[in-house]
């Protein structure tokens, strides 16, 4: 199961740093062309994130808590389903341009799968746990339920419920 994880996480480096090196290489353009090419790579980069995903519904559990824990809305995002990636890119896109979720304190100290269950044929329910800290020590656990599917080939997030916190710090406070 980890060899998955390493694999999708290596590509996703993979890309992101190819975005980085591509926008390094492109500095020449001027503004309103750079503006446009970094519109294009991003959604060049978005749409090379479908291509992969997690390969059971506890690898999309993973993924999606790593993402959390390092505050990468593009992890998150590679986990989830079309219908999530489209309301979460939204979100990000105005609230977080940068796609780095969450806030410096309290972050995430780990996170673990403490409940998987079927809930139907393609479907799972999966719950994590996030331990928190700050310089000042622990911060308390928080809870997360994952709802996740099969979509195609791959296991997506389709939903999370947890408390504010937690959605503070994966960027899926949306707006009432």
């Amino acid at each position: 199961m980890k060899k998955y994880i390493w694999i999708i996480a290596i590509v996703v480096i993979a890309a992101l740093l190819g975005y980085l090196i591509w926008g390094f290489v492109s500095r020449a353009v001027s503004n309103n062309d750079e503006c446009t090419a970094a519109n294009a790579k991003a959604e060049l980069l978005q749409k090379a994130l479908d291509e992969f995903g997690a390969l059971t519904p506890e690898n999309a559990a993973l993924l999606w808590g790593k993402g959390v824990k390092e505050r990468s809305g593009a992890l998150q995002y590679a986990v989830m389903s079309d219908e999530l990636k489209k309301v979460y890119k939204e979100n990000l896109d105005k609230n977080y341009p940068a796609w780095v979720t969450g806030f410096s304190s309290p972050w995430v100290d780990k996170f673990e799968i403490i409940e998987s269950k079927r809930v139907s044929k393609g479907e799972y329910e999966v719950i994590m746990q996030f331990s928190l800290a700050t310089s000042a020590g622990s911060e308390g656990k928080h809870l997360a339920k994952l709802s996740i599917y099969n979509e195609g080939q791959f296991w997506v997030v389709n939903n999370v419920a947890a408390d504010e916190i937690m959605l503070d710090l994966s960027g899926l406070n949306f707006p009432k």
